[in-house]
């Protein structure tokens, strides 16, 4: 089953083409990586599946329904990395907990929002970290405790926008060693932006790259690597 399928897609900033007639899909099951150079509308495109940002052009389908209000439920999206104040005032526990408001913004928390936050936090391997301040962790565990916030409201589809930005070697390989056991583990649909060629590589099973505001390639990984567009990001 498809997950993902994005066809004609036109988006525009002002009168500023960013997106044109892009189209591509994404099966069920998979972690798909999107790649390209800087400004080439990766981000625009993540804002444009979970709705901040409206096409000029274009359908959006997930899961074989068109993309609504409703069913935009179904995707959970992780935006860029954020730093906190070593002194912000607020709790691994707490900012995990931020991701019920989507979906109860006026209910007090029940139980089972509390049940929820410790599963979370375990799947990602930082329930013991719980009551700590969120500024206190590492770089690495900051983005482990967004990605639980994620996780949160059950979604099928997870849109990551260059979540390892930042990261040291060993934090980033550590995420993408979770992110793809999450994915098997819990059925999920992996669209990242990433800028890391060699983890796309090791853990992608399908590569979009965007080019001159276009889908210049999509497909294996192991294929990517010989194209020249691929190339042209490496360099």
């Amino acid at each position: 089953m498809l997950a993902l399928e994005v066809a004609g897609l036109k988006a525009c900033i002002g009168n500023h083409v960013i997106l044109d007639q892009v189209s591509f899909r994404v099966q069920e099951g998979e972690l798909a990586a999107l790649i390209g150079a800087n400004g080439a509308g990766k981000t625009t495109l993540l804002k444009v599946l979970t709705g901040i940002m409206k096409p000029v052009e274009g359908m959006v389908k997930v899961f074989g329904e068109p993309l609504t209000k409703e069913n935009r439920k179904l995707l959970s999206y992780l935006p860029q990395k954020s730093h906190f104040d070593p002194h912000f005032p607020l709790r691994v526990f707490d900012a995990v907990q931020l991701g019920r408001t989507a979906w109860s913004l006026f209910r007090r928390p029940r139980r089972e929002d509390m049940e929820r936050v410790e599963w979370c936090l375990a799947q990602v391997g930082l329930l013991d970290l719980a009551h700590r301040p969120i500024g206190e962790l590492s770089g690495g565990q900051q983005q482990l405790v967004f990605l639980a916030r994620a996780l949160f409201g059950r979604p099928r589809l997870l849109l990551l926008d260059e979540p390892t930005t930042g990261l040291d070697v060993t934090a980033r390989q550590r995420f993408y060693r979770l992110l793809k056991d999450l994915k098997h583990q819990l059925g999920l649909t992996v669209l990242i932006v990433t800028h890391d060629l060699e983890a796309v590589v090791a853990h992608a099973d399908r590569v979009i790259l965007l080019e001159n505001q276009k889908v210049a390639y999509e497909g294996s990984p192991n294929a990517a690597v010989k194209t020249q567009a691929f190339l042209r990001v490496v360099d």
